[in-house]
């Protein structure tokens, strides 16, 4: 999945609050995605791919509060 396809993917999850931030580093890149409310970003997944912060997502969404 490439950085358009997260933030599509994050749109069709989330609606028009989702946001997706993808911080490319030397030693390894890290993905989140979520919702952004303003200037907070409210984290709901995050990994190593877009893959594994939606898959953390997924997760979270099952687990009971």
């Amino acid at each position: 999945m490439n950085d358009d396809e997260a933030v599509q993917q994050a749109k069709l999850r989330w609606g028009s609050e989702a946001y997706v931030r993808h911080e490319a580093g030397a030693v390894q890149n890290r993905f989140w995605v979520g919702i952004q409310d303003g200037v907070l970003f409210y984290v709901k997944g995050a990994g190593y791919s877009w893959e594994e912060a939606f898959a953390m997502a997924d997760r979270d969404m099952r687990r009971p509060a």
